[in-house]
């Protein structure tokens, strides 16, 4: 069973119900009933959440919203059942009808399970003839005040705990989606990868890198989704170390440079002399911050060209100033007020054309202000934007130039003499590291839980594994678990922990286990091979 949206509209297999029964033609004037019936039923379930709408929309004060709002979308649900129940008698879209009755199932549901919740509290509201008597039996206003004053420290409370309470459960929630979402992830970009390396044919090539790049925007999807948790939750991580503002300006510009070639874009970067060649900065957010700015000038710019700046300030000199100047369409000014709001997109415009979720502008916003700057921008309707990044200047003296030693370290290694076990419970991850693996000359084998892993490194190998790859979340016993009692039994082979959770504090949890280094998913073949390379070596120094 194919679950594809695209699928929704198939309708191979299913008859329209005009031909499901020679009632039907033989006595139209039934199915006519039907129709003219959903139609009409549709019809009042529109313009009831209408009106509706319009009611909790002027009454502000009116209790128990949320039911209200559950009652709309139950109405409107139900609504939509019915003219697609008439549409069937010529377009039979039983998939689309299936999805359908489903939402309704669930809004029904949820609208009668929000009922049950607020029926005791509906019940125990006093009249209005109650009321007056409460009233009339206080005695001082400093009993009233009291009383009133100790219900809200309760319901303060109570909002704490809730808050706290679906806090966690939202965290856990996204956790594991990060983890189911980016382990089938892996393997598509990295089979993807493999199989581009390998595929001599320009054309495959070229689909091949459709794959990819379908890939790559669910991965930053999914991102921009956990760093906006991260950042509401206010637990971003901007761990400030020495950075080059021009290398990473670079790195944004090469990055997009096909997506603006594809557009015959002319895409450069260029930074003032006085610009500092060393800064203090948390370079992985302002990598993102600027290729989220010049992701969206490329993509929202037809020709012309797309220029990030480097300079410092001219209005203040304590302040760096990354701007990104495109000749796109430009933005109105109605659309400037909700350019910075999550999920937002501009109305009825070429931006409807344009894929993703409306959130890169928006973390990039917030991430500019945990890091103590500020995002402006300035548009004019066909005349193209600039979007301004401004940040505290803090100079750092240069690095010492790498070592001959540590850039031969850093290189791609070319064969990897090792015996490595991957601890793996998804078949197409442990394939693909296997062959990534066995690609560069080391022995693979595999184990599919942490019991398992354990098992064969504390049995007497012929051959001893000089690493192992370790999946953090596995069924019968984690990678946390496994990497824990490894270490309690005295083994010192290097663990580094395979992991498709992106939450933050996840690499602390991995190393505090027991894991010597931290690996996220999707994998990246070339850090993959780098650092399988390294603590092979060293193991066998050891040795």
């Amino acid at each position: 069973m194919n679950w594809g949206w695209i699928n929704l509209f198939n309708t191979d297999g299913f008859p329209a119900r005009w031909y499901c029964g020679h009632a039907w033609y033989e006595e139209p004037a039934w199915g006519w009933i039907h129709i003219f019936s959903d139609i009409a039923v549709w019809g009042a379930y529109t313009a009831i959440p209408i009106v509706l709408l319009y009611f909790l929309r002027r009454r502000k004060d009116i209790p128990f919203p949320a039911v209200f709002w559950l009652f709309v979308a139950f109405i409107f649900a139900c609504g939509t059942t019915h003219v697609i129940e008439a549409i069937i008698f010529w377009w039979p879209v039983y998939r689309l009808s299936a999805v359908v009755k489903l939402a309704t199932a669930i809004v029904s549901w949820g609208t009668v399970i929000a009922l049950l919740r607020v029926t005791p509290l509906a019940m125990s509201l006093r009249g209005p003839r109650q009321l007056q008597d409460e009233v009339h039996k206080r005695t001082q206003e400093l009993q009233s005040l009291n009383a009133q004053l100790e219900k809200e420290i309760v319901a303060r409370q109570l909002a704490e705990q809730a808050a706290h309470a679906a806090s966690q459960t939202k965290s856990e929630f996204l956790a594991n989606m990060s983890h189911e979402l980016r382990t089938p992830l892996t393997a598509v970009m990295g089979l993807t990868e493999v199989l581009n390396t390998e595929e001599t044919d320009q054309e495959k090539r070229q689909l091949l890198a459709m794959i990819r790049q379908g890939g790559d925007h669910l991965l930053n999807l999914i991102n921009d989704i956990l760093d906006l948790s991260k950042i509401e939750a206010g637990r971003i991580e901007n761990n400030k170390i020495a950075c080059q503002p021009g290398e990473i300006a670079a790195e944004v510009v090469d990055s997009l440079r096909v997506s603006a070639a594809a557009k015959s874009i002319e895409l450069s970067w260029t930074m003032d002399d006085n610009m500092p060649t060393t800064i203090a900065a948390a370079p992985i957010r302002l990598r993102q911050i600027l290729f989220n700015l010049a992701g969206n000038a490329v993509k929202f710019t037809d020709h012309g060209s797309v220029t990030v700046h480097l300079q410092i300030d001219p209005l203040d000199s304590q302040l760096l100033r990354f701007s990104v100047t495109d000749t796109g369409e430009g933005i109105p000014p109605e659309g400037l007020k909700l350019l910075f709001e999550p999920f937002s997109q501009l109305d009825g415009t070429a931006a409807r054309r344009r894929d993703g979720a409306g959130l890169g502008l928006s973390i990039s916003k917030r991430l500019a202000e945990t890091m103590g700057g500020t995002i402006e921008v300035e548009s004019q309707p066909g005349q193209g934007s600039t979007f301004a990044l401004r940040l505290p200047l803090e100079i750092m003296a240069a690095e010492e130039p790498t070592a001959p030693g540590n850039e031969a370290a850093a290189a791609l290694p070319t064969t990897i003499p090792g015996h490595v076990l991957i601890v793996e419970d998804a078949p197409s991850i442990q394939f693909l590291v296997r062959r990534i693996l066995e690609g560069a000359g080391a022995t693979v084998t595999s184990a599919g839980d942490g019991a398992e892993a354990i098992e064969m490194l504390l049995a007497d190998q012929e051959r001893p594994f000089d690493l192992v790859l370790m999946d953090m979340h596995m069924p019968i016993m984690s990678g946390y678990d496994a990497a824990q009692a490894l270490r309690q039994k005295g083994c010192e082979i290097p663990i580094i922990a395979l992991t498709a959770s992106a939450m933050t504090g996840d690499r602390i949890k991995c190393l505090a286990a027991g894991c010597d280094d931290y690996l996220p998913k999707p994998i990246d073949q070339r850090k993959l091979l780098q650092m399988v390379a390294k603590y092979v070596l060293q193991n066998r120094r050891q040795e």
